[in-house]
């Protein structure tokens, strides 16, 4: 893809014609103007219109964005935006470092957290936005300097309590695992996947940031790219893209940009200069490849918590990297895609259900009769009378950790093996339901009704 795309100016946008994922804009429809403040001139945020332009058009598709954790997963704090439990009183969450604490509170509308500062003296930040509506939440406060820093502190939804995150508040400062060190700006860490038409802006000289953007939040233009010169044109299909008519690669770096780790610097395309390599790919548009743009992290070149030490994912936001091994991947373009699964606008909502296991036969159409099912399975033929013939519950355990308790779902595929599980310690999918049971159960269950998974390598 050019460099002319994302680099727009005034004039029309030319890219390869492709046709809108979305309904497209008639003749008739009007675009009002979407404009959310003054851009800097030359600033790369006055390419993109925000999600809101496309509302008059794509009604439907932006009502379901629009409920969507992607259009929430940054948003100002409020009242209505903070999920936790704050009190005027003030709620105290231990660290572990002795004699530093962290402090939450409540005055008014304003969210207020008391935490460790670079000097160790107990100081109190202004949390200013929210990272996170539903399985848990952090909270993010501006330095002089322009920079954003997560406050070391995380609300688990799931479990109803405050913890201390990546034990930030206890390390000593300037080791780069700090809360308040340059190693954990926002926008090296996290700005490139919590907004859209991103801008860094650093001053390399002055070591400060004047950082834009043009929406707070996933938009459509995330996945669709900017879309300055569909607005402009009142709609058509040669200036803007669509996921839909990527090839199978494209429409799995579109989504992997965000849901796989990794980090960019120059040699990726991220801004010279920066005082750290970023988390996210930074200049890449929907359809780039995503390996010219990012180093993706690998069991080889990542901390322990990351990996299990079978190679599947431990750590959250790696559903690419998880797929990539999945022998599913490796079908070309016959195999699935995110959204074979998972809606194009509202990704927590699957296209089917997977109770009754409807998600999975789609493809595997082999497996949809009662008897078929029972005979695979070894656990019945009805997967709602007996969670053991869901296909999800073996062949995506929930061994990612995520908030907490709450754990997300593996994305390999790969079929329950008890004995690699026990040598690399790795959680068993059969002892995640059989909770009562041990590995040797688990080895002899598993030779019964599967022999031949004792040859497989996954």
């Amino acid at each position: 893809m050019s460099h002319a795309f994302r680099r727009i100016a005034s004039s029309t946008l030319a890219v390869v014609a492709l046709p809108l994922l979305l309904v497209i804009a008639t003749a008739d429809c009007r675009v009002e103007s979407a404009a959310t403040s003054a851009p800097r001139p030359g600033s790369i945020r006055d390419q993109y219109v925000g999600s809101h332009a496309c509302a008059h058009c794509h009604a439907k598709e932006y009502g379901l964005w629009k409920a969507s954790l992607h259009s929430r997963m940054e948003q100002a704090a409020a009242p209505d935006t903070v999920i936790s439990a704050f009190t005027t009183e003030g709620t105290v969450v231990k660290t572990e470092a002795d004699g530093k604490r962290i402090v939450l509170r409540r005055d008014g509308d304003a969210f207020i957290i008391e935490a460790p500062n670079a000097s160790g003296a107990q100081q109190e930040f202004a949390i200013e936005r929210t990272v996170g509506n539903r399985y848990k939440q952090r909270y993010l406060t501006r330095f002089a300097d322009g920079s954003w820093h997560a406050l070391p502190v995380q609300w688990f939804a799931h479990d109803g309590k405050f913890v201390e995150w990546r034990r930030q508040a206890s390390e000593a400062p300037g080791t780069g695992n700090f809360w308040m060190d340059d190693a954990w700006q926002w926008q090296l860490k996290c700005a490139g996947c919590h907004t859209t038409g991103l801008d860094l802006n650093y001053d390399a000289e002055k070591k400060s940031y004047v950082t834009e953007w043009r929406e707070l939040a996933i938009g459509c233009e995330a996945c669709h790219g900017p879309g300055v010169a569909h607005v402009r044109a009142q709609g058509g299909t040669d200036n803007i893209l669509c996921p839909s008519e990527f090839t199978h690669a494209q429409q799995l770096d579109t989504c992997g940009k965000c849901h796989s780790r990794g980090t960019a610097g120059p040699d990726q395309g991220a801004p010279a200069g920066l005082p750290g390599k970023l988390a996210y790919p930074y200049d890449l548009m929907p359809g780039d490849a995503l390996d010219a743009h990012f180093v993706q992290a690998t069991p080889e070149n990542s901390p322990p918590t990351d990996f299990w030490k079978d190679g599947s994912s431990r750590n959250h936001h790696q559903q690419l990297t998880d797929y990539r091994r999945s022998e599913m991947f490796h079908h070309g373009e016959d195999a699935p895609t995110c959204t074979t699964c998972h809606d194009a606008h509202d990704a927590a909502a699957l296209v089917r259900p997977i109770e009754d296991n409807s998600l999975c036969t789609q493809c595997h159409e082999d497996l949809g009769g009662p008897k078929e099912l029972a005979e695979h399975s070894g656990h019945g033929g009805d997967p709602l009378a007996n969670a053991g013939a869901r296909c999800v519950e073996c062949h995506m355990p929930r061994i990612v950790d995520h908030a907490g308790s709450y754990k997300l779902r593996s994305h390999t595929y790969w079929s329950p093996n008890p004995e690699r599980a026990l040598a690399t310690g790795t959680p068993d999918a059969c002892l995640l339901c059989h909770a009562d049971k041990d590995a040797a159960w688990s080895s002899a269950s598993a030779a019964k009704f599967w022999p031949k998974s004792k040859d497989e390598k996954r």
